[in-house]
Formats: C-alpha cells, sequence, structure tokens
C-alpha cells in the first residue's frame, strides 16, 4: 500500500487532481488506452479525476474513472503514455510558478502533448521547456 506521507522533495500531496494543459483537459477513458488530451469534456467529468498516491521515488498517477495507471511501455523517447492496471512510478517537478512537469525518475523524459493521426496524446521526449509539457494540477481532494 503506497504511503501518504510526502517527503519535502515531493511538491503535492496525495489526493484527487485534475491535470490540465494550458490548452486542455488530461483525460482518460476505457476507449481509448492512453492518456489524452481535450479542449472540453462534454461526456462526464468523471473522465478527468486522477489520483496521486505517494510511492517510494515518486507517484502512481490513477485515473479515477478506469481505476488504471499512467504508465509506459518503455522508458524511452516517443514512446506513447498509455493506461495499465500495474502502477508506474512518475516525479513531479514544480516551477515554482503553480506549474508542474511529469517525468520518469533520474531520466529526462517528460510528458509531452503531441498530436498523432488527430488525437492528442501524450509522449515521452525530453526537456524542452515547451507549453506541451507544462501542466497544472488542480486539486479536488488532498489527503492532509
Amino acid at each position: 500500500m503506497p504511503s501518504t506521507a510526502v517527503p519535502d522533495t515531493h511538491p503535492l500531496r496525495p489526493g484527487f487532481y485534475f491535470i490540465d494543459l494550458q490548452k486542455g483537459h488530461v483525460v482518460a477513458n476505457e476507449e481509448v488506452a492512453a492518456v489524452r488530451v481535450i479542449d472540453s469534456d462534454p461526456s462526464s467529468v468523471d473522465n478527468r479525476f486522477w489520483l496521486l498516491t505517494f510511492s517510494g521515488r515518486g507517484y502512481h498517477i490513477q485515473h479515477w474513472g478506469t481505476k488504471k495507471y499512467a504508465t509506459v511501455g518503455e522508458n524511452k523517447p516517443g514512446a506513447i503514455i498509455t493506461l495499465s492496471e500495474t502502477p508506474f512510478i512518475w516525479n513531479i517537478q514544480p516551477d515554482g510558478q503553480g506549474i508542474n512537469r511529469i517525468l520518469v525518475p533520474d531520466m529526462d523524459l517528460y510528458w509531452t502533448e503531441v498530436n498523432v493521426f488527430g488525437w492528442r496524446l501524450f509522449k515521452l521526449w525530453g526537456s524542452d521547456g515547451s507549453e506541451e509539457q507544462k501542466l497544472t494540477f488542480d486539486p479536488l481532494w488532498v489527503n492532509k
């Protein structure tokens, strides 16, 4: 069971969050087994709920609606962020201004929004400081 204690080196407390880019919402559902971005979500706000739990060197990021975890098959540039029943450890890197980036621990591989055949998905790419890597975490409920 992941710990709910957050060491000083981790910026976010465990809890439920909306995760957003400046130009869209980070969502998931059973139809598409990838973490994706949409402008608005007319179907259900449930697609936007993410649960962060602290685990060892980072966080597990679990989609509330599907109960699956954001994960990646291989830690290499270009790998698509997908959903899996197996947790994956991510780091969250704050910039001090309310913007965060999600990355693979100990690697220069960040969630980066890309367009793949009309789908706005996340792939792992090196740090480039682009808007496609800057995320906000809007807390809905956090563990005190």
